[in-house]
């Protein structure tokens, strides 16, 4: 695949967007698709790796700003309690829990495959 599919000038505008309680989205979907596109562009592992340090940095930081925001509104409100951050603490580390075993589960396929041009179905 040679020619981008991803449009490239708009994941530009999206990454470019400044932080904000309603840009978050913006910013989250943007960083995935830079990632995407330097995949689908088949750049080199190490400019990859660049791309994937920036983008998943910024989808990490993006994120960690909504539940910032999110957490000013309720103390905004008088809505914050223990109560409130403990299930809220229980639904993340199972989250948590749930997509590091899918990552260890693609990581134990990974190494199914020892050689660079054996296929992963």
């Amino acid at each position: 695949m040679a020619d981008p599919v991803l449009d490239e000038a708009l994941i530009a505008d999206l990454v470019e967007t400044k932080p904000a309680p309603d840009a978050v989205t913006r910013l989250v979907y943007g960083a995935t698709m830079l990632l995407i596109d330097a995949y689908d562009r088949k750049t080199t592992r190490s400019e990859f790796m660049g791309i994937a340090h920036v983008a998943l940095a910024l989808h990490s930081y993006a994120s960690q700003y909504r539940v910032i925001v999110n957490i000013q509104g309720l103390l905004g409100r008088g809505e914050l309690d223990a109560a409130i951050l403990k299930r809220t603490m229980d639904n993340v580390t199972h989250l948590v829990e749930h997509y590091s075993a899918g990552a260890a589960n693609h990581a134990r396929r990974l190494q199914e495959c020892p050689w660079s041009d054996d296929a992963i179905h």
